[in-house]
């Protein structure tokens, strides 16, 4: 309840609050001033692609900084000045900057936070109910992919990574710091 005070005080969304947090736990983790964090962006800018029926979207790299120890309250407003910016460059294909240069490619993130809504959802349809389906595709695509399931009441966190880049205890360790980041928010 807390958290969501915070988003509505600092008029910003909910996940803009946990990537301000995420980048935070990033940043103190690897001793840099700057991480870039890769998310979803649904794709709709195109008028060709706006009337259809179907989910679209594009992977965005959001390069965020700490300079200065900025106060919880200044962080939540540079990522929210971020992301808006993003919006604005979101028909910039990840997998094309990336195809750029060795260069470039080395200043992309391999880590994606998602805030996915996890309310209970079923569909009836006639006689048959229909409800999502958790599925593994058996290896992870970023080198670490956080997902926060927003089921209202609390949030879960669900970490997918490459295990041949990080042992399981460097990610336990990732995600108490980014809990902790984010109760002291």
């Amino acid at each position: 309840i807390a958290l969501r005070e915070l988003c509505h005080k600092q008029g910003v969304t909910l996940y803009t609050v946990l990537l301000a947090a995420y980048s935070a736990s990033l940043i103190a983790a690897t001793q840099r001033q700057e991480v870039t964090i890769c998310t979803p962006m649904v794709n709709r800018m195109l008028p060709e692609v706006q009337n259809l029926i179907g989910y679209f979207n594009t992977i965005v790299p959001l390069r965020l900084s700490i300079q200065d120890q900025p106060t919880y309250v200044e962080l939540i407003q540079h990522t929210q000045q971020i992301i808006q910016a993003a919006y604005t460059h979101q028909d910039v294909v990840y997998e094309q900057l990336a195809d750029i240069s060795p260069a470039v490619r080395r200043t992309l993130s391999h880590v994606l936070l998602v805030l996915q809504d996890a309310t209970e959802q079923s569909l009836n349809l006639f006689e048959a109910k229909l409800s999502p389906l958790e599925l593994y595709a058996g290896q992870a695509s970023f080198d670490c992919f956080i997902t926060i399931m927003d089921h209202n009441a609390t949030l879960s966190i669900v970490a997918e990574y490459k295990s041949e880049r990080y042992r399981s205890e460097t990610i336990q360790a990732l995600l108490q710091a980014y809990t902790d980041t984010i109760e002291h928010m």
